[in-house]
């Protein structure tokens, strides 16, 4: 059911990403450097979760979160960078054997890859750790997000990225705001 539900989200944000996708004219210069930087806040979903306040298991929980994003672009489409994001709520986990494992603040961080599908769209996939006082995990993060021009160097939108962890698995969604340098004039 998890795996439908996220599988939807995700033929969702592409279908509506390549119908909204703008072309820009083939001789036209893009105006945009390699670099690119982030800033984010969102939710999350934690599957499996409660509140920590009163141990009642709920099933799942919404965290707020914020982070800020870093891009290489090494090629047209292609950029590595490292993306991060910091939960800003206590919960607590079952583990497999029935204990409770409590979450604070969790940060977490990974490395990857991010391929522009479309003018604005794009796909990410990266590894990493998510670090917390008690107990850390690795992190598979797998990402789709859509910009659109807000002003000169500034694009404006939304991600949907899916936490595959170790005990537990998150989805969250963010509202970006992506600054791209500017190509240097010969």
């Amino acid at each position: 059911m998890k795996k439908r539900f996220l599988a939807i989200i995700i033929l969702t944000c592409w279908i509506s990403a390549a119908s909204g996708q703008d072309h820009p004219e083939p001789n036209a210069k893009v105006n945009s450097g390699r670099h690119r930087l982030a800033p984010l806040l969102g939710f999350t979903y934690v599957f499996n979760a409660s509140k920590a306040e009163d141990h009642a298991f709920l099933g799942s929980l919404l965290v707020p979160h914020i982070g800020l994003d870093y891009a290489y672009m090494v090629a047209p489409r292609w950029a590595v960078g490292l993306y991060s994001d910091v939960e800003l709520a206590s919960y607590l986990i079952v583990k497999e054997d029935n204990r409770e494992l409590r979450r604070e603040r969790a940060f977490v961080t990974a490395v990857g890859v991010t391929y522009e599908v479309f003018h604005h769209f794009g796909l990410t996939v990266g590894y990493g750790v998510e670090i917390e006082r008690n107990e850390n995990f690795q992190v598979l993060k797998i990402g789709a997000a859509y910009g659109m021009p807000f002003r000169d160097q500034w694009d404006v939108g939304f991600g949907l990225t899916y936490d595959y962890k170790e005990i537990y698995h998150s989805l969250s969604i963010s509202v970006v705001f992506e600054w791209k340098s500017r190509k240097k004039s010969k």
